[in-house]
């Protein structure tokens, strides 16, 4: 079914500004990379940077428009995004001062932000029941990631969070990748129009996927 969302041009197509926002952002990005430059860095940099900034765009025109529903799914995606490093920037090094023992638990609190981003999404937005159910996977997956950390904290053997992220997670990882290109090529059978902050933040985790399936050999999450 075509689901048609609010297409105002004004604020969906891409600007001057924006570009210049995320030239602002890929450089603060830059300042702040503590690994050596490589290619593959660059275009995480690159990726990283436009899905930040499709985050803070969308939260603008989102809380200036006061129209959560019409966000696209993507939009949350690129959310996540900028939920991570704000969250790893800023919230996890002063917690980490403040209680350095309970440096896993703290930890958690990325993953389990993302989680509750896109089950925001899933309740806010209105692109029908497959787009939600995706969402929903991916925010399986972060609450996954979330417990494995909690169980790295309480049990000191590592056997739950070896079984968490070696038997139980790349299962969900499989089915959210798998649901978020099903919910792609829905789109494009219905014609359904996305706009760029979409398009970037279903990118950034397409290109996270695939570095993550070329390290542990599996689609994860596990940031």
């Amino acid at each position: 079914m075509h689901i048609d969302l609010k297409d105002d041009r004004r604020t969906s197509r891409l600007s001057l500004v924006h570009l210049f926002l995320w030239m602002a952002v890929a450089g603060l990005l830059v300042f702040r990379t503590i690994v050596p430059f490589s290619t593959e860095v660059l275009l995480a940099i690159v990726i990283d940077s436009a899905a930040i900034t499709a985050g803070l765009v969308a939260i603008y025109q989102a809380t200036r428009d006061a129209e959560w529903v019409d966000a696209h799914p993507g939009h949350w995606l690129a959310m996540v995004v900028l939920w991570l490093y704000v969250d790893h920037w800023l919230v996890e090094p002063d917690l980490l001062k403040r209680a350095p023992r309970y440096e896993e638990l703290v930890y958690t609190l990325s993953y389990l932000g993302a989680a509750l981003l896109l089950l925001f999404g899933m309740l806010l937005g209105d692109w029908g029941r497959l787009w939600k159910v995706a969402l929903g996977a991916h925010a399986a997956v972060f609450a996954l990631a979330a417990f494995w950390r909690i169980a790295q904290a309480m049990w000191d053997d590592g056997e739950t969070g070896r079984f968490v992220r070696s038997d139980l997670a790349p299962p969900v990882d499989v089915l959210a990748v798998t649901l978020l290109v099903i919910a792609v090529l829905w789109d494009f059978r219905w014609k359904q129009l996305r706009d760029w902050k979409h398009w970037v933040g279903l990118i950034c985790f397409a290109f996270h996927w695939a570095k993550n399936v070329q390290v542990y050999g599996v689609p994860n999450l596990f940031l």
